[in-house]
């Protein structure tokens, strides 16, 4: 019989089947995210041609600014990739065998629309009532599984009203978004910078942007709603830890 050793503790297990998602607190040192956020804002103000290679500055509309490959322009995010208390996590949810699939770096401003609730997967569509063994979730003999997971840091504090909204328990349903639910549960109330959040990819969220107007006597950087890097895991299926 094979058998496998968690990395995870009970109530994350208990939490993470319940909800679909778990929450870390102060994850990453403040002077961490500080030389981040430095990087980060000189990437976002040289030219183009000038951001080093492999990583690519790009703008999906209306929602976010991303810059991808992050993890190979400076050895902090490289770092980040491998956070230990991170990766105790995502093992303990991919049955000690993860392989980073993506990672980069995200930005929302007050000027941008919301992104409306949806699910993630990894570019493979299947067809209508398929299970899509690339996106799955799993739980039986006190052990979960979680093929697919999205890690998310803040890399400053997320404004009132603005954010990530959940819908918890959603992971385990095949159930689309109607339109119509209610934000219950806003990244405002849960995340801080330097705080990280692991979400199964089958969870429907939304992004929404800052509405109410910017006030002149506010830090710098409350225009924004979302500051953040996320890194993306598969389970990589020869059973090796990788990245």
């Amino acid at each position: 019989m094979h058998t496998i050793h968690s990395t995870l503790t009970e109530k994350e297990k208990w939490y993470f089947d319940l909800h679909g998602f778990l929450i870390l607190r102060d994850v990453i040192p403040k002077d961490e995210v500080a030389e981040m956020l430095k990087v980060l804002r000189h990437w976002l103000t040289i030219d183009e041609a000038d951001i080093p290679s492999p990583l690519k500055r790009s703008r999906q509309e209306p929602c976010k600014t991303h810059i991808d490959h992050i993890q190979y322009g400076h050895q902090l995010f490289e770092g980040l990739a491998m956070n230990r208390e991170i990766m105790r996590v995502v093992a303990g949810l991919t049955m000690n065998a993860p392989r980073l699939f993506h990672c980069n770096f995200t930005m929302m401003t007050k000027h941008d629309s919301p992104q409306h609730f949806h699910r993630d997967d990894s570019g493979f569509k299947f067809p209508p009532g398929f299970r899509n063994p690339h996106n799955d979730y799993q739980a039986a003999a006190g052990h979960i599984y979680c093929s697919h997971i999205a890690t998310w840091v803040a890399l400053v504090d997320v404004p009132p009203d603005t954010g990530f909204c959940l819908v918890p328990g959603s992971h385990k349903s095949p159930v689309p978004d109607t339109g119509g639910l209610a934000r219950k549960t806003r990244a405002a109330d849960i995340h801080h910078a330097a705080d990280e959040r692991r979400r199964c990819r089958n969870l429907l969220y939304e992004l929404t942007p800052r509405c109410k107007p910017v006030d002149r006597r506010e830090p710098a950087h409350e225009h924004l709603s979302t500051l953040s890097t996320e890194c993306l895991f598969q389970r990589d299926r020869k059973g090796r830890l990788s990245a």
